[in-house]
């Protein structure tokens, strides 16, 4: 079995004054609150706050766990090698940050692998943001004006526009995927 851990400059000291460095101290070590956990148990979403030298901070840890024949084609089939779960969004995160695309910063991901085949794997990621889609609508939508939906719609509309123009797939867009903000402008931004 190969691990290998990989912690964004910025975030090492922060892992370190935490006691976490080892694959199994990032995977099953890290006190989380689930958010999510997929049906079959092989992946799942949690919150977890560690200490910086600015008090608690939130990042958000997802866990991949004998990923389904499918994903490992999928991800061999775009990438044209077996990578990880956790691998696969670290460099899609990366590609959407390098087309102009907001999104969550990597603090750290990991894998474990056996005979060239994940095992496990694990991503941690930085708050998104602006607000969820699905909390922006159910706050506001309903008073909106009909021209600022307009305007809201529009401004996704070309942000994912742009991700499709630079040869992007977002396999999982979905509306709780997408983070909103008002910008300086007052235009709409958005982060994935």
């Amino acid at each position: 079995v190969m691990e290998k851990v990989v912690i964004a400059d910025s975030w090492k000291a922060v892992f370190a004054r935490n006691g976490i460095k080892t694959f199994s101290e990032f995977y099953y070590g890290i006190a989380k609150k689930r958010i999510t956990r997929s049906r079959d148990k092989k992946r799942s979403v949690s919150m977890i706050e560690l200490q910086t030298e600015k008090g608690p901070q939130k990042l958000f840890l997802k866990r991949f766990r004998h990923p389904h024949f499918k994903d490992i084609l999928f991800t061999f089939l775009n990438t044209g090698r077996f990578q990880s779960q956790a691998g696969f969004e670290a460099d899609n995160i990366d590609l959407l940050e390098k087309n102009g695309i907001s999104v969550p910063k990597v603090a750290a991901f990991g894998e474990q692998v056996k005979l060239g085949l994940e095992r496990r794997s694990f991503i941690i990621l930085e708050e998104a943001k602006g607000q969820c889609m699905t909390d922006f609508i159910a706050q506001n939508w309903d008073e909106m004006p009909l021209a600022e939906k307009q305007k809201v719609i529009s401004s996704l509309a070309k942000t994912i526009r742009k991700i499709h123009d630079a040869n992007i797939g977002l396999t999982d867009l979905y509306l709780w995927h997408i983070f909103i903000s008002e910008n300086e402008n007052h235009d709409y931004d958005f982060a994935f």
